[in-house]
């Protein structure tokens, strides 16, 4: 049986999922090719691991293909974090402030986290 935290996390990952290909338009943020299905991965620029604060926060997220997500951004991060920096300069300025700023999200957070997110 999940618990509630784990019921409106595996929630919150579906709305981000869905809100994160309608802001790219179902395209690769990366190559620009139209993608669906598995091909379609939201990717985090801070990792969920060293920054659970902003595991559902938009700005830290964007849509890749799955070459572009393997092949590029997890395969050289370091030429990815360049790439993301110039092309994205607000949300990397965004990302590197709020990555200092850590919070612990309690149940209620999430869910009205969601309700927001329902409302786009």
């Amino acid at each position: 049986m999940k618990s509630p935290r784990k019921k409106i996390e595996d929630k919150l990952d579906d709305i981000t999922r869905e809100l994160i290909r309608k802001e790219f338009h179902d395209r690769c943020a990366w190559c620009g090719k139209p993608i669906s299905g598995v091909d379609s991965q939201k990717s985090h620029i801070k990792s969920k691991g060293a920054y659970p604060h902003l595991k559902f926060d938009l700005q830290n997220m964007i849509l890749l293909c799955y070459h572009c997500h393997i092949g590029k951004w997890h395969h050289e991060p370091t030429e990815a974090g360049a790439w993301f920096k110039k092309e994205f300069p607000e949300r990397y300025r965004y990302l590197e402030k709020a990555k200092k700023v850590r919070t612990h999200h309690s149940v209620q957070d999430l869910q009205e986290l969601y309700d927001q997110y329902k409302k786009l």
